[in-house]
């Protein structure tokens, strides 16, 4: 019985070692950390607090866009957005990809499937969510680049959230179609 229990433990053991470290191995643990009590002593007091998923994913984040901010090039720029992504959500991860076209420039990011996906999302949002003012500021930062898509978006069929914010950020960059002018006023 023992012999069988031999053969699977270098298994079992290979199956929790953790992923290969890679450059940015400290920011995914980072996310980890949700779930936690953390103890501090203030005085004579003891003080526990709770780490939430979100008060744990936000401090991450904000790690996450400032290594973003230094970023040189879009591969590393999608790296870090996709650590957002993957651990926080995808709209979160627009405030990186706005710091990499700061930083990195718009070459590969601007044009980023994933960066125009979350764009999407982000503009469910209400007018100032920091998801919907990230992916305004996207676009913004993207621009003329992101017209067609930022265009295409604008549809009747769009919720109120989506004609909302389209409408007022093609206005303000007087590049409102003649065609899509009918669907802002209906909304």
């Amino acid at each position: 019985m023992r012999r069988p229990f031999r053969l699977l433990l270098p298994l079992l053991v290979l199956a929790a070692a953790p992923a290969v470290a890679g450059p940015y191995t400290d920011l995914e643990k980072c996310y980890q950390a949700n779930g936690q009590l953390e103890e501090t002593q203030t005085g004579n007091k003891k003080v526990t607090t709770y780490k939430s998923e979100a008060e744990v994913a936000e401090g991450c984040n904000e790690k996450v866009v400032a290594k973003a901010k230094g970023a040189k090039d879009a591969k590393t720029v999608g790296e870090l957005a996709t650590i957002v992504g993957r651990n926080s959500n995808w709209q979160s991860a627009l405030a990186v990809y706005v710091a990499g076209v700061k930083g990195a420039g718009k070459k590969g990011i601007c044009d980023a499937k994933d960066a125009r996906d979350a764009a999407h999302l982000a503009l469910s949002s209400p007018k100032d969510h920091p998801h919907s003012t990230n992916a305004l500021a996207f676009y913004g930062a993207c621009w003329p680049e992101s017209k067609e898509d930022v265009v295409d978006q604008l549809t009747p069929e769009a919720d109120s959230y989506h004609k909302e914010h389209l409408c007022a950020f093609l206005a303000g960059k007087k590049a409102l179609p003649a065609d899509k002018a009918a669907v802002c006023k209906g909304s």
